[in-house]
């Protein structure tokens, strides 16, 4: 049966503070009651915990006093979300740290499939939990089992924290998981890669944080996937009328300069092989004279990546490993686009 020190606890943690005055003297409570007996294991109706009701609240000294009386840091609710789940969504940055610091698991996922990562993606507080989310702190073997399976962890939609930042306009979010090395070209179930998703729901500033391997000298490899994401946007044109209308129409803008700049180039580089072809069928080995027709290579690899670039600095001593070196990525580049 649970006794009254328990019910007390659970009252209190679920009560809302709104002063500093309010915030101290629940703490002394707290503080009093865990000197008594206490079920520090105990679950309400939700299957949450002590620690699932302070993680919202932002009082540091709570989760510190929870957790030294043997509170499970890592205990799931009835949908699975663990205290730290809660923090993020709450938008506790300080919160969030103490839990990582107090070795919390990040890659255990609710019952939809999402980790720490899709939550943080959906979060007000997105870029900047999720650059905590990466920081030196954090550990392959204590918080995460492994690094890639975390970042591109995809959920029971097939959606990972990289698809979800792009439903949900989080530029920021998407520059710092594009860093990290998350998989641009993986595919939810229903087939939908992050630039497809973006797309759908008008997503400007996620297209213009996706679009970091725009015209790099020869690849062309992208093509196909912004010739998807234009006929993608193109299909879900709303009324003029809409609120969304202005985030279609930049949306639109943007795409629509990019395909268009990927097929020039695409021209160029067929162009290029032709006059190779022929030049070699001529007997012709001597270099081009100068104002040829042949495509300037190192205008087109000029790819906007001055050093000028992201306002966000690598964390040090990154324990996620990338799979290739993640480009500078410019805050510019719609104003680029369009000229």
């Amino acid at each position: 049966m649970l006794n009254q020190n328990t019910k007390t606890l659970f009252s209190l943690l679920g009560e809302y503070v709104f002063t500093p005055e309010e915030k101290d003297k629940i703490f002394e409570q707290v503080q009093a009651l865990l000197k008594q007996n206490i079920d520090i294991k105990y679950k309400d109706e939700h299957c949450q915990n002590a620690l699932h009701l302070a993680a919202p609240k932002g009082d540091v000294r709570i989760i510190e006093a929870l957790i030294a009386a043997g509170a499970d840091l890592n205990s799931q609710d009835d949908q699975g979300q663990t205290p730290i789940c809660i923090a993020i969504i709450a938008g506790q940055t300080e919160i969030v740290k103490k839990l990582i610091e107090k070795n919390a698991r990040l890659d255990t996922k609710n019952i939809y499939g999402n980790n720490t990562l899709h939550i943080a993606s959906t979060s007000g507080k997105d870029s900047e939990i999720i650059n905590v989310l990466f920081g030196a702190d954090v550990s392959i073997g204590t918080h995460i089992e492994d690094g890639q399976e975390y970042l591109n962890c995809q959920n029971k939609e097939g959606k990972t924290p990289l698809h979800i930042a792009s439903e949900y306009n989080k530029g920021e979010a998407i520059r710092l998981l594009l860093w990290a090395g998350a998989d641009s070209q993986l595919k939810s179930t229903s087939g939908e890669k992050a630039l497809h998703l973006a797309a759908k729901n008008f997503s400007t500033g996620a297209i213009i944080a996706l679009n970091r391997k725009f015209i790099k000298g020869e690849d062309i490899s992208y093509i196909e996937d912004y010739k998807v994401a234009l006929d993608t946007i193109k299909s879900y044109r709303p009324n003029s009328s809409s609120p969304n209308w202005n985030n279609y129409q930049s949306s639109l803008e943007i795409l629509r300069s990019v395909v268009a700049q990927y097929q020039e180039q695409e021209k160029n580089k067929l162009k290029s092989m032709s006059l190779e072809v022929t030049f070699e069928c001529s007997g012709h080995n001597e270099e081009l004279p100068t104002g040829s027709a042949l495509p300037d290579e190192k205008k087109i690899a000029n790819d906007r990546e001055s050093e000028a670039g992201s306002q966000y600095e690598s964390p040090s001593r990154s324990p996620f490993p990338s799979n290739s070196e993640c480009s500078r990525l410019q805050d510019d580049t719609l104003q680029q686009l369009q000229h």
